[in-house]
C-alpha cells in the first residue's frame, strides 16, 4: 500500500470547524477534484494532508481547464453481426 507507514500513524482529530471549513473548501472545486481526492483515501492517503493539499488548489484555475467536471461515460450498443439470427 503506498500509504502504509502515514496509516499506522494516528493521527490528532480535527476540530470540527476546521474540517467543515475544508470540506466547503473541496466541495467548491467540483466533482472531480473531490473524486480524485476519493481515490487517494481509498489507496491509503492521510485524511487531513491531502484534505489541505486539495483545498489549497486554485478554484478559478481549475474550472478555467474544465477540471471541475467529471467526464462523461458514454456506452456504445453493440449491433448484431448481420446475417446472424
Amino acid at each position: 500500500m503506498r500509504y502504509a507507514k502515514e496509516r499506522a500513524l494516528k493521527q490528532a482529530p480535527v476540530p470540527p470547524e476546521r474540517m467543515r471549513r475544508l470540506a466547503r473548501r473541496l466541495h467548491r472545486l467540483g466533482p472531480r477534484p473531490l473524486y480524485g481526492f476519493l481515490v487517494e483515501l481509498d489507496a491509503g492517503a492521510p485524511l487531513l494532508e491531502r484534505l489541505e493539499k486539495y483545498t489549497a488548489l486554485d478554484g478559478d484555475f481549475i474550472r478555467t481547464l474544465n477540471g471541475d467536471h467529471l467526464p462523461v461515460v458514454r456506452l456504445a450498443a453493440r449491433r448484431k453481426p448481420q446475417g446472424r439470427a
